[in-house]
């Protein structure tokens, strides 16, 4: 389970710094 929250984070913030970008 914490993989799977700590993954989502991971994508979700990378997403989030390519939408900036």
């Amino acid at each position: 389970s914490e993989t799977s929250i700590h993954a989502a984070n991971i994508l979700s913030q990378v997403s989030r710094t390519h939408d900036v970008i």
